[in-house]
Formats: C-alpha cells, sequence, structure tokens
C-alpha cells in the first residue's frame, strides 16, 4: 500500500551522520525516502534506470556511488537480487509502529516483501523499538506478533555486503571514515561490475584490511521466571513517585500476555517506571497521587493507550 506523503523530520539536519554524508547521498536518500511506492514498513522498487530520470544530468555512476556510500552507512539497505530497497529508519522515524492501525497496514507490507536480507532487518528493527517503547499497544497486535516471532538480521553482521562497495570514490574515504576502515581507498578502483554475483557478499575495504566486526546481540528471550526489580529500580520508584510493587505486577502481567521478549529485562523496567511516572503526571497535572483502585490490568491497558497516543505526538529519538 503506498503512502500520500512522506515525513521528514527537520531534527534530520542534527543528524551527524547524515551531515558528514556528500550531496549527491543526501539526494539519493531523498529520492528513496519520497517514492510514491514507498510501503508502511519502508520498501520500495530498486530500479536505478528508472531513477535517473527524476534529476537532470543524473548519471548512472554518480547513483551507484551514493548507493555505495548510504550501504556503507547501512541508511540504505539494497537487494539487487529482488530490486528492493529499505530505509533502515523508517519504521523508527515515520511513526507508523506507535500508530495501532498503521501498525497493522505496516504487517503486511512487510509480508509483501521478497528479500530475506530486508525481512531480516525489518525484524531486527521491529525487536529495538519493542525494547525501547515497551508499553505501545502495538505489540498486543497479532500481526506484529507474527513478524517479531520470524528471524532478525543484524545489518552490520558479516552477511551484509555492499553492493556498489566498488563504486566508492577514493576521495570520499575522510568523510565516511566513521564506517570505512583506514586504508578504505586503497581497493576502491575496481569497476562495479552489474553482471557479477560476486559484488553483493561483501563490502571492499581494501586488499589487506578486514571489515570490522561488531558484537552479535543477544537474543531477546521471555521475562525470566522469578524475575524482581533490583535496589536500584527501588531508588528509581522512590524518586519517580511511583509504586514499585504495583509496577512490577503490571510489568510482569504486561510481559506474561503479550509474549514479550527483551534483551535487557532489568533495563525495559526500568524505561517502564519513566513512562509510568510520566502517565502519572499526564493523569494529575497538579501531581497528585494517582489512583489504583481500578483492576491493575485495566490500568495497564490505559497506560498502554496514553503512552501511544502521546508518543505519536512526539519525535521518536533514534
Amino acid at each position: 500500500m503506498a503512502r500520500e506523503y512522506a515525513k521528514v523530520k527537520a531534527g534530520i539536519w542534527q543528524d551527524d551522520d547524515f551531515r558528514a554524508l556528500p550531496p549527491h547521498a543526501q539526494h539519493l536518500y531523498f529520492v528513496i525516502l519520497t517514492d510514491p511506492k514507498l510501503s508502511y514498513c519502508g520498501v520500495t522498487d530498486w530500479r536505478p534506470k528508472r531513477l535517473l530520470p527524476r534529476s537532470a544530468g543524473w548519471e548512472m555512476q554518480a547513483l551507484e556511488e551514493a548507493a555505495a556510500i548510504l550501504m556503507d552507512r547501512r541508511l540504505l539497505i539494497i537487494d539487487e537480487d529482488t530490486e528492493e530497497v529499505l530505509v533502515k529508519s523508517f519504521l523508527r522515524h515515520d511513526g507508523v509502529m506507535a500508530h495501532n492501525k498503521l501498525c497493522v497496514s505496516a504487517m503486511l507490507a512487510y509480508g509483501e516483501v521478497a528479500s530475506n536480507t530486508i525481512r531480516g532487518i525489518i525484524v531486527h528493527e521491529l525487536n529495538r523499538l519493542a525494547e525501547e517503547f515497551p508499553a505501545w499497544p502495538t505489540w498486543e497486535r497479532e500481526q506484529v506478533k507474527e513478524v517479531l516471532k520470524r528471524q532478525p538480521l543484524d545489518p552490520w553482521s558479516e552477511q551484509l555486503g555492499n553492493p556498489f562497495g566498488c563504486a566508492l570514490d577514493p576521495n570520499l574515504a575522510t568523510p565516511l571514515a566513521p564506517r570505512l576502515a583506514p586504508n578504505a581507498s586503497s581497493g576502491l578502483g575496481v569497476p562495479y561490475n552489474n553482471n557479477s554475483n560476486s559484488n553483493i557478499t561483501t563490502t571492499t575495504y581494501g586488499h589487506d584490511t578486514a571489515a570490522p566486526k561488531r558484537a552479535r546481540k543477544a537474543p531477546a528471550t521471555p521475562i525470566p521466571a522469578g524475575w524482581a526489580p533490583t535496589e536500584a529500580h527501588g531508588v528509581k520508584a522512590q524518586e519517580l513517585g511511583v509504586d514499585l510493587h504495583t509496577e512490577k505486577e503490571k510489568f510482569i502481567a504486561h510481559a506474561q500476555a503479550n509474549d514479550r521478549r527483551q534483551v535487557k529485562w532489568d533495563a525495559a523496567f526500568n524505561q517502564w517506571l519513566i513512562k509510568s511516572a510520566e502517565y502519572k503526571q499526564t493523569r494529575t497535572p497538579n501531581g497528585g497521587g494517582f489512583s489504583y483502585a481500578r483492576n491493575p490490568s485495566q490500568d495497564a491497558i490505559d497506560l498502554a493507550r496514553e503512552l501511544y497516543e502521546r508518543e505519536t505526538r512526539l519525535e521518536i529519538e533514534s
């Protein structure tokens, strides 16, 4: 399902990585982000020859060079085999996952993605959002739960190469230093071969320089049996003015009822306490006490709904 408009946050110009991009890479990013066919999960067709007519004088070499830079920064994920491209941060910054109905459209769009690589990265990004925003009601939707069961793929894993690695101009090695190996420019003179599958297996970092390895992320797991808040949680709850025991019961009930999975459950509960305190302030503007006279499970539902409505009005920070 195509969108009618694209959300571009003004805060993008505060992002150091984006400001470090050369103009033609920023241009390609906006071309993809505003593509009429971009789906609710951030995927559209990757057909470079159809992109060229969108700007006068745009040449294939410049487009491939821009694609190489965006792939290297993992701002775009391109699968040439399936002719698809993913805007990696789309689900985070467009706000569709904070919307209880649009999230279903995003999951339906996920089902139409052919690339296994892109599918895995979408699941990875969803897991990150679920860990950071556990109170969103979207995680209770069956369509979302089904997608979260799929195999995630870390975009920085060694499985993901750069199909345009050889298209980088050596002069671009300096501004891309945070993401490239020290000798990145030494092996970039080989022309890109459009007909070779070897281009999509590894990123070119130079003859003697291996690609930097990133530590594997620990798998997300259900809440452990017997999990309990720490002393630090008790101090945090007291500082925030929320009841630790009540929040613990609501947190565990929410996690078990929705089959939630987290990498760091203590960190997730810390975030839960912060969001609960914010919710308390929105419900009691004068700072009065929050009543738990109703069923705690109903309060949990109301909390999720309130946070979802509030988050859709706020910037979603990466």
